[in-house]
C-alpha cells in the first residue's frame, strides 16, 4: 500500500472519528441531561433544547467549505488511476476527453454530497462555537479551491510525473488535510470538553 492510499485512509479515519465523536457526544450530553434533571428526556427533546443557531453566514460558509472538501477530495484521489486503478476519473473516455470534463466531474461530486453537506449545520447546531472559530471557518474555503487547483493540473497532465506534479500533489494533500481538522474541530472540542 502506498502512500497514496495511507494519505486517503487517513482522511477517511479523521471523517470516521468525527462522526463517532459525534454521536458518542450526543449520546453522552443525553445520558448527562437525563441524570441531571432526573426524568426521562427523549433525543428528539434533546436535540431541540441543545441546538443553538450559528447564523445563515456561518451555515453557508460551513456548507460550501464541506462541498469543497469532498470534490477536492475526489478530485486528488479519483482523478487520475495513479491511487485507485479501477475507480477513476479516466474510467469514464467520453467524459474525460470532453472539454467540460472536469466540471461534469465536480457537478457529479457536488450532487452527491449536497445533502450530506446540507445536514451539517444541523450538527453545527449541537456544538458551542466560538467567534473565533466563525472566523477561522473561512480557512478552508481557499485552501481547498489551492487543492482543487494542485489536482486539476496533476489530472491535465497526468501521465506525466515531474517534481512539481509531486510537489502539488504533497499541496493538494496537505491542504485538504488542514481544512477536514479545521471543519472538524469543533465536534473534536466538543467532545473532548464533554468528557472533562
Amino acid at each position: 500500500m502506498g502512500w497514496d492510499s495511507v494519505s486517503f485512509l487517513l482522511l477517511l479515519a479523521f471523517l470516521v472519528a468525527g462522526l463517532c465523536s459525534h454521536i458518542m457526544y450526543m449520546d453522552k450530553m443525553h445520558k448527562r441531561i437525563s441524570v441531571l434533571s432526573n426524568i426521562k428526556v427523549s433525543k428528539n427533546r434533546l436535540y431541540m433544547g441543545l441546538s443553538i443557531p450559528h447564523g445563515s453566514n456561518f451555515n453557508s460558509v460551513a456548507i460550501s467549505a464541506w462541498i469543497l472538501f469532498f470534490i477536492a477530495l475526489a478530485y486528488l484521489y479519483f482523478l487520475t488511476p495513479a491511487v485507485f486503478d479501477r475507480f477513476n476519473y479516466f474510467r469514464l473516455p467520453v467524459m474525460a476527453s470532453s472539454p467540460f470534463g472536469f466540471l461534469v466531474f465536480a457537478t457529479w461530486i457536488f450532487l452527491l454530497t449536497v445533502l450530506v453537506s446540507a445536514y451539517l449545520p444541523r450538527i453545527y447546531s449541537f456544538y458551542e462555537i466560538s467567534k473565533g472559530f466563525k472566523t477561522a471557518i473561512l480557512l478552508p474555503s481557499p485552501l481547498l479551491v489551492i487543492s482543487l487547483l494542485c489536482s486539476a493540473y496533476i489530472g491535465t497532465i497526468y501521465p506525466m510525473f515531474t517534481s512539481l506534479t509531486d510537489l502539488a500533489w504533497k499541496a493538494s494533500f496537505l491542504t485538504l488535510l488542514i481544512s477536514e481538522l479545521v471543519l472538524l474541530s469543533p465536534i473534536f472540542i466538543g467532545y473532548a470538553e464533554v468528557n472533562r
